[in-house]
């Protein structure tokens, strides 16, 4: 599926199970991706227009345009230090919005990106404190 902002959004709030085999997703997070290197380098690598937020997404959509599946494998693990990068949450919330509107307006037409940018604006006057 493709990491729309309503799912971004809603997935705070959804408590589903996880199944217990490997499963094809829209994304996964970068801290814990595996890419084969000849695909990766065919891609371009990652977007280096993308500074700590998104450029995982956008890797994963451009694998899927590709005609690539993204899995994501339940039993794997990887430790990750959220939010190590970058402590003060007004700075990561703006790295965040400019990264997410980078993503939209490179893969969408102009009206997404508006309106993602609008719901994204609501959700932060509603969850002010949300990661």
């Amino acid at each position: 599926q493709e990491p729309s902002l309503i799912r971004l959004v809603t997935r705070k709030f959804q408590h589903t199970l996880t199944p217990q085999v490997p499963f094809q997703t829209g994304w996964v997070s970068g801290g814990a991706m595996v890419v084969e290197k000849e695909l990766f380098a065919r891609l371009g690598g990652f977007d280096e227009g993308f500074f700590l937020y998104w450029e995982d997404i956008d890797l994963c959509k451009r694998v899927r345009e590709a005609n690539y599946a993204v899995w994501l494998h339940p039993q794997a693990r990887a430790s990750h230090i959220r939010g190590a990068s970058q402590e003060d949450i007004r700075a990561k919330t703006q790295m965040y919005g400019t990264s997410a509107d980078r993503y939209y307006k490179k893969h969408y037409p102009a009206y997404i990106w508006l309106l993602q940018r609008i719901l994204r604006k609501i959700y932060r006057v509603v969850r002010p404190n949300a990661r």
